[in-house]
């Protein structure tokens, strides 16, 4: 039976802390290919739930992560550029095709 959990787990072999976004969101496309396909069983299916969770988790991380980053330039009071946090806020989008 732990040949047959290695092939079902082999979506998610690698620890998702390592991971790259790409990667680990690709993880989690096949995990959850295993478990929508229903053939796992039970004790298999709760391992490749868990490893979704881990996966979801990094994949967050890394878009929280990558938010924190992005800036926006914006001229200040003398004019010059300076760099601040860029905030969206849906009712801007909506707006900015207006003028």
């Amino acid at each position: 039976m732990e040949r047959d959990q290695t092939a079902t787990e082999e979506p998610g072999s690698a620890e998702p802390e390592g991971m790259d976004y790409e990667s680990a969101l690709a993880a989690l496309d096949l995990v959850l290919v295993s478990l929508e396909d229903g053939q796992v069983p039970l004790e298999q299916a709760m391992g490749l739930y868990e490893r979704g969770v881990r996966l979801v988790r990094r994949c967050s991380g890394l878009l929280d992560g990558a938010e924190r980053r992005v800036t926006e330039l914006t001229a200040g009071g003398d004019g010059l550029p300076r760099e601040r946090p860029l905030v969206l806020d849906s009712d801007e989008e909506g707006g900015s095709a207006d003028g």
